[in-house]
């Protein structure tokens, strides 16, 4: 489904899901979207990665933490949503726009879970891939209760392909593990784009499948980047992936980044 504003979003997000949008209208807060009782997405590219709020019996566990800018809109939208104390911070992987107020918390006397200390916690479950995908520290947090799943940027539905660490074997390898984990009604989020479900995830996978194919048919045949980047049936695929979210200026000279950092990282990971 495609969407090029908020309010596009906002009812893609009721459409699909049981969340409800609130949009703060002063700017002073981070639009979000009620998924329970218990549960909220922060969603706001422009103060870096979405964020889950999971509201516990005995304080809240925050799934990533946006930019470092960000940092009094995100605790005042936090207690907009609960007055509960930041109780866990933990990250999808250890990007900037992911990470940038951890210490903030922290200091405040809340815990950084990892994959060594989280396996006593039966709020959530965190799956590893075995493979790198956009990082080498990918993870994905699942709240069984709520039945939601947080991606990190091994998914987001409003840009362009940039799994570049780890390459089309890491994308599919974590993508197919967060299938693993969900069902029909599970809410998925991305690290950065909006709400959805097991079958956005699946069209994204296929996307990533066709996208990394047509490269390297057209590598194999011999044509440089220039000529790549003029395929008609390139440009069909590439815009599946950003759903009209984030138009680009200059398309062609991203996509020719694209590009190339695609053919880059097939190639060597070939050789290993």
């Amino acid at each position: 489904m495609l969407f090029s504003n908020t309010f596009q979003a906002a009812l893609f997000i009721l459409l699909t899901t049981t969340a409800t949008l609130v949009q703060a209208e002063d700017g002073k807060l981070i639009p979000y979207a009620k998924v329970d009782d218990n549960f909220y997405v922060l969603l706001s590219d422009v103060d870096g990665s979405n964020v889950g709020v999971n509201v516990a019996e005995n304080g809240l566990i925050i799934v990533d933490t946006m930019l470092p800018k960000a940092g009094d809109k995100l605790t005042a939208t936090i207690r907009d949503i609960s007055d509960k104390p930041v109780k866990f911070v933990i990250n999808t992987h250890d990007h900037m726009d992911h990470t940038g107020n951890n210490k903030y918390f922290l200091e405040l006397g809340a815990t950084a879970l990892t994959q060594d200390n989280i396996t006593n916690n039966k709020q959530l479950k965190v799956v590893t891939s075995t493979a790198a995908s956009h990082s080498t520290n990918d993870l994905l947090v699942y709240f069984p209760d709520n039945n939601v799943l947080m991606m990190g940027d091994t998914f987001t539905n409003n840009w362009y392909p940039t799994f570049w660490t780890g390459g089309l074997k890491g994308q599919i390898n974590v993508i197919n593990k967060a299938l693993e984990l969900s069902d029909e009604d599970t809410v998925v989020v991305p690290g950065h784009g909006f709400i959805t479900d097991s079958n956005g995830l699946k069209q994204y996978r296929d996307n990533n499948i066709e996208w990394v194919n047509r490269i390297m048919e057209l590598h194999a045949k011999g044509l440089n980047i220039e000529t790549i980047v003029q395929d008609k049936e390139l440009h069909s695929i590439l815009e599946k992936f950003a759903n009209d979210a984030r138009p680009v200026a200059d398309l062609e000279r991203v996509m020719q980044r694209f590009v190339e950092k695609t053919i880059k990282i097939e190639l060597k990971l070939a050789q290993k």
